[in-house]
């Protein structure tokens, strides 16, 4: 069973992963917990527990009851193994999202293709940009057939 909050001692470690980013990180408990008090807003009674990551200790207030929490996109844990399922549930959800990436590519041309056609500024754009494109590709033919008879005089 995991380790928790209220009952870490200085030096243990403790697990960040960030969720939005897939960054892991451990950190050290700097001092023991605070004894568990209430909080505003807050339904359980809380720990201030004081976390150093390299450099930096920064102070979390967590239920005394957990042994794993969330901050922001952070979760923070006592034990590897709830980071490993967040992690686990993460590369889950990237391999949805990317199953998905052909279907969204579809909508999104698709979304275009009836934007193009239902708005008719846009297709009027889209047909005066054909035209331009054919004057252009005439004016080039036209000017290399001048070109082809002028070295004919020559």
């Amino acid at each position: 069973m995991a380790t928790l909050f209220k009952d870490l001692k200085q030096g243990h470690t403790v697990h960040f992963f960030n969720r939005k980013t897939a960054d892991y990180q451990q950190g050290i408990i700097a001092s023991d917990p605070s004894l568990p008090h209430f909080q505003a807003n807050m339904p359980t009674m809380v720990v201030d527990v004081a976390i150093t990551i390299g450099q930096d200790t920064k102070t979390y207030s967590i239920p005394e009851t957990l042994s794993t929490t969330y901050y922001e996109d952070t979760c923070i844990s006592t034990d590897l193994p709830s980071i490993l399922r967040e992690i686990d549930q993460l590369a889950n959800q990237a391999d949805a999202a990317i199953a998905a990436l052909p279907t969204w590519e579809k909508v999104k041309q698709q979304c275009n293709d009836l934007r193009d056609t239902l708005n008719p500024e846009v297709k009027e754009k889209k047909l005066l940009d054909q035209r331009m494109t054919q004057l252009e590709s005439n004016m080039s033919d036209m000017k290399d057939m001048f070109k082809e008879f002028m070295e004919k005089f020559k």
